[in-house]
């Protein structure tokens, strides 16, 4: 076995034969699998491909079950990534797909709408503990 076909890991046998795992980064992976992997359900992952922003790479078997490859899903990771970081799908389909140079654009509209947000959320935190104050004062 080459170098380039080892993923470094050992597993030992109890018998001294150590077996390596082969590197399948590039093999495809099965909508059950990529669900698991990144902790997403199968409706989030349909609706992204609803939506046409993840596709899935092929579609193999008697049920032509939806498979990912490994460019698929590193889009998956930036998906992701830029979810958590607040953005709209909408937002998220340009910066992956539309013309160069709108992140910082896009980004900035982002922050904006989050500081809205924000503050949003900190007068209904203020009204929240204000209505339980004064139901402990009216007891």
């Amino acid at each position: 076995m080459k170098n380039d076909e080892k993923r470094g890991l050992t597993v030992p046998q109890g018998n001294g034969i150590t077996v390596f795992e082969k590197d399948n980064s590039n093999a495809m992976k099965s909508v059950q699998q990529v669900c698991r992997e990144y902790g997403i359900t199968k409706k989030t992952l349909f609706y992204y491909d609803k939506k046409g922003i993840l596709k899935p790479s092929c579609r193999a078997g008697k049920q032509s079950s939806k498979m990912y490859d490994k460019k698929t899903i590193e889009r998956l990771e930036m998906i992701m990534y830029y979810k958590k970081a607040g953005l709209l799908l909408s937002e998220i389909r340009v910066i992956l797909d539309g013309p160069e140079g709108r992140i910082e654009e896009i980004m900035e509209t982002d922050i904006c709408r989050l500081i809205k947000q924000e503050k949003e959320l900190a007068e209904k935190l203020k009204r929240a503990r204000a209505l339980a104050k004064a139901m402990k004062e009216k007891k």
